[in-house]
């Protein structure tokens, strides 16, 4: 009973090739006795029951009865019974005679020139029950193997089917209402193709002049490239990147949780490191779009420089396919391509005529607005991405690692080949 006790019992147990348990009708009641009984019996271990102080009255067939109706598989050549002492209607030698009924049947099966058999059977028991625990070993690294295939499988469709509606979402957020004032935007940019547009333009500043003194009309914006940039990303709502993310945690938490709370897995989901903070999250998605604007500048900046001198000047300017590409720029990061397009199909469909250089410059922004609008979409992908690798790593951390199996097949295989 005393935990000192369990400690040189449970040594002593597993030394032994033959185990003699003493009990007592009291004693046999406490747990931790009756508990190493129950782990002989299922174990295969050789045992004998020596039922001390037992009431004289009793039969050994009752007590065996007794104890297979426990579910102990008590055979009887293997149960003594040694009387109590005190009884006064015992003799000495009834006592003694019990003890040595006790001791010849042991020494039967136990003599010592059966010591060798006994221990090589015993050897065998173990031989065979440790196999048998490398199967179960094994089966169960099998069937988390599978269950980790899976689980992963399932963190997968949740991360995709999250970032995809988060696209589809930002396709669909701008409504047609934002139409007029987008097409308004491209075409001022491509009045550039009116001969007449800088003279009217020189007339409405004449006009706006004296607004502009009395504060009715702001003055010119005169912003270079990069600031309309910065621009165009401080108009974009990052909310629904956001939002996203968070349902994404949360239905991982619903789907993927182990139902246990005490299971290690369960706690290591509910790590508050494990998710993307929120400035960590602003900070990928800010470096996605620095990214897109880099790209863009690069872009802009190659197409100019492969076109011819003629073609640089006078129609095609730089302000026409910069400020085209700012509107796209800004369009795509709220997540409105098909409207941008829409607008550029209806604007731009009396400045264009086939074979002429302004059908060029369409169809180069509406490449270059297409291709921005992918490396977006790719870019917000990487970031749903990068948690659904924070939950992977979780995951393989609580998995047993692939070594160790290989070296469990490998005691398995050296066990069954042992005579």
């Amino acid at each position: 009973v005393e935990r000192q006790h369990r400690g040189i019992a449970e040594a002593l147990y597993l030394l032994s090739h033959v185990v003699i348990f003493v009990a007592s009708q009291e004693k046999y009641a406490d747990d931790m006795p009756s508990r190493l009984l129950c782990r002989m019996d299922s174990e295969g271990k050789p045992y004998y029951i020596v039922f001390n102080k037992a009431d004289y009255r009793q039969t050994d067939d009752e007590l065996v009865t007794l104890f297979r109706d426990r579910g102990l598989s008590i055979r009887g050549d293997r149960f003594f019974r040694i009387p109590f002492m005190n009884s006064s209607e015992l003799s000495g030698e009834t006592f003694m005679s019990a003890v040595r009924l006790c001791v010849d049947g042991i020494m039967r099966d136990c003599s010592p020139s059966a010591l060798n058999s006994v221990r090589r059977d015993d050897l065998s028991r173990i031989r065979e029950g440790l196999v048998e625990k490398t199967d179960r070993l094994l089966s169960s690294a099998e069937s988390e193997e599978k269950a980790a295939r899976s689980w992963l499988k399932e963190l997968d469709a949740l991360v995709g089917s999250t970032s995809e509606k988060l696209l589809e979402e930002m396709a669909s957020r701008q409504d047609r209402r934002n139409l007029s004032a987008l097409k308004k935007q491209l075409g001022q940019i491509f009045s550039a193709y009116d001969v007449l547009a800088k003279p009217r333009r020189y007339i409405m500043s004449i006009i706006k002049s004296p607004l502009r003194v009395l504060g009715i009309v702001g003055p010119e914006s005169a912003g270079g490239v990069r600031e309309d940039f910065l621009k165009a990303r401080e108009k974009v709502n990052n909310w629904p990147i956001h939002a996203a993310m968070d349902r994404l945690n949360l239905l991982i938490l619903e789907t993927l949780s182990p139902s246990s709370t005490e299971s290690p897995l369960f706690k290591a989901l509910r790590n508050k490191d494990l998710p993307l903070k929120e400035d960590e999250l602003e900070a990928r998605i800010l470096e996605e779009q620095e990214k897109l604007a880099k790209w863009l500048e690069a872009t802009i900046r190659d197409l100019e420089a492969g076109l011819p001198k003629s073609k640089r000047l006078g129609i095609y300017s730089t302000s026409l396919i910069w400020g085209a590409a700012i509107i796209s720029f800004q369009t795509v990061l709220g997540g409105g391509l098909a409207l941008l397009e829409l607008a550029f199909d209806t604007v731009l469909a009396p400045f264009i005529t086939k074979g002429s250089v302004e059908l060029f410059i369409y169809r180069e922004l509406r490449s270059i607005n297409r291709e921005m609008n992918s490396l977006y979409q790719e870019g917000i992908r990487s970031i749903f991405e990068e948690q659904k690798e924070r939950y992977v790593t979780v995951l393989e951390s609580h998995l047993a690692h692939a070594g160790a199996w290989s070296s469990l097949l490998k005691v398995k295989e050296a066990l069954e080949g042992e005579t």
